[in-house]
Parts: structure tokens; C-alpha cells; sequence
């Protein structure tokens, strides 16, 4: 912490002055700075909305009549399987076991998602993606597929810690929390507020938000609530982001409907403790739990290994394609990469996903990344597209 973010936590803590936004800033890019790699373990669970959106409910209806199409389609036994497996994972409770290894603009996350069923089996995916030099690499064991793409970036990565953290916003390009923050005509302190007990600053962000910083697809409506812990690391202990609908009659609100107004999502930092910082010896406040809630429910993070600037090797954030899995260049027709060729990609669409595990033996822990995850993909971005095109048609 700098000597100028230092006297401001003290003058904050005897009660002797609010800070401006430009403080805030200042003070936040300078606590965050300090963890420069970060390599955590977490477990992440869904629980659903008891009375899910319209707008989740006709996602999950979408996805359901998709895959029946596809059904339809299926050339094979194995892609039918797929498929069936797909319609009955809808609404299932999952659970993500993720690793988010984070030397930015180097990103690995490593994911191994197990859904379970009606029937009480359970399904398990592992899905390894990683940015390295602006190139994103991202692997699924269960389809034995690859997706490489020229250039990537964490905007394509949904990770709950890296965006309730500040350090970078969802559906922004290398947009971090101070940057909203460094300008006057978008951050204004509201004042000091206590959160249980942990006194905090409340800032607003906007509206309107620049489109340069604002997140992707959202439009000078788009507004945000932040609260700063000045002794914590001025860690954001919530953030609030909120959408208006000027016809009044968007049906997606769950709490602080104010007018026209409703939030969209919230996130929120809990037990907070301090953890070492393996470069400098000293100490870093990190949340042990994290919640992230919206409309569909609530997702709780909860760390089970925190590491805060380790010795990283550059050969971490690089994925070797496995011999067999059919690969898509910048969205291109998938080929097959061969070394064993038709029966490598055969033997594992049929299930056998130890092969993919098997990339990551020689690692302290499995490889990970979800069954469900491209369901839950879908969902969250129909969610958004038909908000945005509601509230769009209403104008």
C-alpha cells in the first residue's frame, strides 16, 4: 500500500474525511497491483431462483427444443447419447470444480463440471481453456474437441472471482474497476456505509457509461453501485450493476426494484482473511467465499486453495491438443488431428474421457471445466439477448 493510500485508510478509519473517486481509484489500482499471479482452486453450485425469470424460462425451454432438433438430426448412436444426455441435464444441479490460474494477459482455467440427474447418476465434463499471447486454445474431453482462436481474451472467459474482484468486468475488453473510476463524469462518491461491520466507501458508476468501458451489449442505461473497504485492501465487498427499462414492464427484477429501475446482477466478497503473498512475504485480505447473484439464482464460490503471486512457469498456460480430437481454427470446419486419427476420435466420443484427463496427470490436481457448461452458456447469453431485445422493443 502507498504512503498516500496509507493516511487516506486512517483519516477514513477516525472519521476525518470521505474521499473523492479519484482517490478510490488511486487507492484500489495500488491494493490490487500488489497480486500480480494468482492460482486458486474453488468449488462453484447454482442455486436455482424459486421462481426463475421469464426470460430463464424461455431460455431453458430454447434449449431443450434445440437439442430435440438436433435429435432429430443425429447421424450416430454416440451423437444421440450426447444429445440425450444434453435434454436431461437441463435445470440439473451441477457443480464446477474450477483451478483459475490468472499472470494476466495470461489466462488458464481449468474446469471439471459433474451434473447431477433425476435418477441420481451423475454426468462429468472436463474442459481445459487457456490465453496465452492473445491466442485462446479451449479443449471439451467429452466431444473430443479443440477451438483455437487467433485472438482471444478474458472477455470470452466467464469467471465470478476475476470479475468480483474488479480486476477485470464481465463482457468488457480489459476493462478493470478503477478505470471506471478514474473519471468524474462517471464515479461519484455516495458516501461511507458500514456492511455488517466492515465500513466501506459507496460509489455510483455512471449512468451513462462510456462505450469504450462499458460491457458488451449494453447501452448508456447500464449503471453501477460499488463498495470499497478501505481496510480490507479496498477490496469491493459489492458491486450492483443495473439496467432501466423505460416501458416499466421488463419482468426480470428479483430485488431493489426502484421505479423503472432494476438490478440485473450483484456480486458479493464473504469472509475475508488474509493470505500470504508468496513473492513479498507479507499479507493479502482475499474472500474465502464469493456470491454472484441474478436473476436464475444465486452462484456461490467457495475457495479451497488460495495462492497469491507464485512462481509461475510460462509452460503452464499451454495446451497440447490430444492426437484424435477434432479441431476448429477461427470457427472453421473442425478437422481431425491425427496420430491414431478415426479410432483416437472414436474412443472418445464413445466416453472414454480418460485420455483427456491424462493431459493433465502430471499435474498436482485433475484438470477441469463443465458438463453443463455449454448449456449454461447459452442460457446466460439468451437471457441477456432477450432482455436487451425486449427492453429494446419497448422503446
Amino acid at each position: 500500500m502507498t504512503l498516500h493510500c496509507a493516511f487516506l485508510v486512517a483519516a477514513l478509519l477516525v472519521g476525518d474525511s470521505t474521499p473523492n473517486a479519484a482517490d478510490c481509484s488511486a487507492a484500489f489500482r495500488a491494493a490490487a497491483s500488489r497480486i500480480q499471479t494468482l492460482d486458486v482452486e474453488y468449488t462453484e453450485t447454482w442455486q436455482q431462483a424459486a421462481t426463475p425469470s421469464p426470460l430463464l424460462q424461455a431460455a431453458l425451454k430454447w434449449q431443450i427444443d434445440e437439442n430435440r432438433k438436433h435429435l432429430a438430426e443425429a447421424r450416430n448412436d454416440d451423437e444421440r447419447m450426447l444429445i440425450l444426455k444434453s435434454i436431461a441435464s437441463v435445470g440439473a444441479p451441477v457443480t464446477h470444480h474450477i483451478r483459475w490460474l490468472d499472470a494476466f494477459p495470461s489466462v488458464r482455467l481449468e474446469t471439471r463440471s459433474t451434473t447431477r440427474m433425476a435418477d441420481n447418476s451423475q454426468s462429468e465434463q472436463i474442459t481445459v481453456r487457456s490465453i496465452r499471447g492473445g491466442r485462446l486454445v479451449s479443449l471439451d474431453s467429452n466431444l473430443g474437441a479443440a477451438h483455437v482462436q487467433s485472438s482471444g481474451d478474458t472477455a470470452s472467459l466467464w469467471i465470478i472471482p476475476l470479475h468480483a474482484l474488479g480486476r477485470r468486468l464481465r463482457g468488457s475488453v480489459n476493462v478493470s474497476l478503477d478505470l471506471l473510476m478514474d473519471s468524474p463524469d462517471v464515479a461519484r462518491v455516495e458516501g461511507m456505509e458500514t456492511l455488517g461491520e466492515i465500513e466501506t466507501v459507496r460509489l455510483q458508476l455512471g449512468p451513462p457509461l462510456p462505450e469504450a468501458i462499458r460491457p458488451f451489449g449494453e447501452d448508456a442505461d447500464y449503471f453501477g453501485r460499488v463498495w470499497l473497504a478501505p481496510a480490507l485492501d479496498w477490496l469491493p465487498i459489492r458491486t450492483q450493476w443495473f439496467d432501466r427499462d423505460p416501458a416499466g414492464d421488463v419482468k426480470v427484477t428479483y430485488s431493489d426494484a426502484v421505479g423503472r429501475t432494476y438490478l440485473t446482477n450483484r456480486y458479493d466478497l464473504e469472509q475475508i482473511e488474509s493470505v500470504t503473498d508468496e513473492a513479498r512475504g507479507n499479507t493479502v485480505f482475499f474472500p474465502r467465499r464469493i456470491r454472484f447473484t441474478d436473476a436464475g439464482g444465486i452462484r456461490t464460490c467457495t475457495m479451497e486453495r488460495i495462492r497469491i503471486n507464485p512462481m509461475v512457469e510460462p509452460g503452464e498456460f499451454e495446451i497440447a491438443i490430444p492426437d484424435g480430437f477434432r479441431v476448429a481454427i477461427d470457427g472453421a470446419v473442425p478437422v481431425v488431428r491425427l496420430s491414431g486419427g478415426g479410432a483416437a476420435l472414436n474412443e472418445r466420443l464413445n466416453g472414454n474421457t480418460s485420455a483427456a484427463k491424462g493431459l493433465l496427470s502430471g499435474r498436482r490436481w485433475p484438470a477441469l471445466l463443465l458438463f453443463n457448461g455449454l448449456f449454461v452458456g447459452i442460457v446466460v447469453f439468451l437471457a441477456f439477448f432477450l432482455n436487451r431485445r425486449h427492453k429494446h422493443g419497448n422503446r
